[in-house]
């Protein structure tokens, strides 16, 4: 009886410990990791028609009293170009300065606020507004330059890039028309699987891991598209 008394103490205890470790802010940034990263992750689809217009959410995740974010966020200048953005929590900013340079594909962001932000889960930071130039792909690199608490204390983070792409999945080699150029190209690599020395996995457009005529038939079946 004794025995079982000791450990329903023991229990106890380590509970109210869990308890009191978790109201704790510090605790909260030690048990979670920040991420920064942008939502929707990959932008995808054939609708993203050249003069369309996207807006991609820039997201930090898990912080304790974020005071200051900086960063750039990279793209292909000959794909898209930067068309504005509208900074969240704007009771809470203290100062903010934003450079688009379009000829090198940098959007630049630095943000501070007056009180440290904290949440548990995501929050919007930022909304930006990108513009469709033309068919093809693109990375959407997160390169932070700062990010910093109410102490002056520089945060541990995790970023996640994004990535944007209006092409066909029958382009297979991804000019933004399909063509007999796309055609030629998947015929060449027929009969190829991972492995093989022609396998192409742009030319595998069923995605089932093995070039046939199946993947044949249906750039044809688009040929003449964007």
């Amino acid at each position: 009886m004794k025995g079982e008394n000791n450990v329903i103490k023991i229990v106890a205890l380590i509970f109210a410990s869990i308890t009191i470790l978790a109201a704790s802010p510090l605790t909260r940034a030690t048990f979670f990791t920040t991420y920064v990263y942008l939502a929707p992750q990959n932008i995808i689809g054939t609708e993203y028609v050249p003069c369309t217009e996207f807006t991609i959410s820039l997201v930090v995740e898990n912080v304790s009293e974020l005071k200051v974010l900086s960063l750039n966020l990279s793209y292909a200048p000959r794909i898209l170009s930067y068309r504005g953005h509208v900074i969240a929590h704007a009771e809470q900013i203290n100062s903010a300065q934003f450079a688009a340079f379009d000829e090198n594909g940098v959007f630049f962001l630095n943000v501070s606020f007056r009180n440290g932000l904290t949440f548990v889960g995501p929050s919007q930071i930022a909304n930006i507004t990108f513009h469709v130039l033309k068919r093809g792909e693109t990375a959407l690199n997160l390169t932070v330059i700062q990010i910093m608490d109410a102490s002056g204390n520089s945060i541990s983070y995790e970023t996640i890039n994004g990535y944007f792409s209006n092409l066909s999945p029958y382009d297979a080699n991804k000019d933004g028309r399909i063509d007999i150029e796309d055609v030629a190209l998947v015929a060449y690599s027929l009969g190829s699987y991972p492995g093989h020395p022609r396998w192409n996995p742009d030319a595998d457009v069923n995605q089932d891991g093995v070039i046939d005529i199946i993947d044949v038939t249906l750039v044809a079946a688009h040929f003449g598209q964007y």
